[in-house]
């Protein structure tokens, strides 16, 4: 083993595509899409249990969505504790504290995917008592620790991203790597989970006052496998990370919901580039990483424009919050058929930009905490039907499957407690 001394051999750990990628459970749990009977009998047990929120233990003994992010964790903090042995000078100083931004980052960000798929609905009334996620600050893997509570969890994350938003740099020549806007979005993200709307809207308008552009649908190319552009040119991604695959998203597998797709006007050009006709089934192709195969789990303009519209609405801005919706959605529609949208009231705007929400950010990880979020009010509460071998499988709002179970190797070599099903 080669122990890692340099800024660069801490780089070099930091740029493994392989561990920062975004959890796709969720997703992959989600009302955007099906699957037809006849294929989900050959796909084996593992991918029954998760399409169908099994409540009973797993076929599989461990789950790539809570290791890889433990993975990601392990080498920010291997980074954190290496850091202060290197000097810090005028000649490294801007690389050092890159490196430092970007491992807490990045363990802000795995700890994010990890609460939000393997731990229940946010409720600030029992936060602080309902199960979050172990959390790890030590590279010695000999330390074992216990469950978090959500609340804990959060507020780790949160204090990640404000420290790590100090030694960021303002831009980054690889979209992969973090920078201040991607922070300052991961924080409005956060916080528009957790329903502290105040604090989502100023971190959303932090992280556009650095990075708004947003993609001309108008540009891209039709008749070919992806219309979007290759993530490193699309001027629309602040960050950009691959979402872990299970098999029921693939291609071959997922049909599109057919409410989702009824959704997109002809004019809106989404409906054009965001979906393809493969031998009579209606399939994703809207992946932002600019290929076929990788779904994208990263954070872009668009979702902070939608952020930012929301609150608004929740305010009672509306009018203000039409002007963020209506700015993103010019962007999508053909040239000269878009016909800005107006409402009446705030109510009127809030369920239109949730519903714009959906269409916007399908198949990017963020449906499964939306559904989350939402299920608390009678409004947009939703339950989910899936049908498999004559039975129907219901996900109702609330419901405990919406923390996903914790591999079984998990609690056998830890003894935390499992998530109840």
């Amino acid at each position: 083993m080669t122990v890692p001394a340099t800024l660069d051999d801490y780089q070099a750990l930091l740029d493994n595509p392989e561990i920062h990628q975004y959890p796709g459970l969720g997703e992959a749990g989600s009302d955007n899409y099906y699957v037809d009977e006849s294929l989900l009998q050959a796909l084996g047990q593992y991918a029954l249990d998760f399409y169908l929120w099994a409540k009973d233990d797993w076929s599989t003994p461990a789950l790539y969505e809570w290791e890889f992010p433990y993975r990601a964790i392990f080498t920010s903090n291997l980074i954190t504790e290496g850091l202060p042995k290197i000097k810090k000078s005028n000649l490294n100083s801007n690389q050092w504290n890159e490196l430092f931004g970007s491992s807490l980052f990045y363990r802000a960000f795995a700890y994010y995917g990890l609460v939000e798929q393997f731990a229940n609905t946010y409720d600030k009334t029992s936060a602080s008592s309902d199960l979050g996620v172990p959390i790890r600050l030590s590279s010695n893997i000999n330390e074992k620790a216990n469950r978090s509570s959500i609340l804990a969890t959060y507020e780790q994350i949160i204090n990640d991203l404000h420290n790590s938003k100090e030694n960021l740099p303002t831009t980054s020549r690889l979209k992969t790597r973090p920078t201040k806007a991607a922070a300052y979005g991961l924080l409005a993200r956060l916080y528009n989970n957790l329903e502290i709307y105040d604090s989502a809207y100023v971190y959303a308008q932090l992280a556009l006052s650095m990075h708004d552009t947003l993609l001309n649908y108008n540009l891209l190319n039709f008749g070919v496998d992806i219309s979007m552009p290759h993530y490193s040119d699309n001027p629309e991604i602040i960050f950009y990370t691959p979402m872990m695959t299970p098999i029921t998203l693939f291609q071959f597998c997922a049909n599109v919901d057919s409410s989702l797709y009824g959704s997109y006007e002809t004019n809106d050009l989404r409906k054009t580039h965001f979906f393809r006709d493969i031998g009579g089934r209606n399939v994703w192709a809207g992946n932002y990483s600019g290929n076929t195969s990788q779904l994208f789990g990263g954070i872009a303009a668009s979702e902070l424009y939608l952020i930012s519209a929301e609150v608004k609405a929740r305010k009672g801005d509306f009018e203000s919050a039409m002007d963020d919706l209506n700015k993103l959605l010019s962007n999508r529609y053909k040239s000269n058929q878009f016909v800005p949208l107006s409402v009446a009231n705030a109510e009127e705007a809030l369920l239109l930009i949730l519903n714009e929400r959906r269409k916007e950010t399908a198949f990017r990880g963020l449906r499964w905490s939306d559904l989350k979020r939402l299920n608390k009010y009678s409004s947009t509460a939703k339950s989910i039907v899936r049908k498999y071998n004559d039975q129907e499988f219901i996900l109702t709002p609330q419901d405990n499957r919406y923390a996903w179970p914790i591999p079984p190797s998990e609690i056998l070599y830890s003894n935390i407690p499992q998530n109840p099903r």
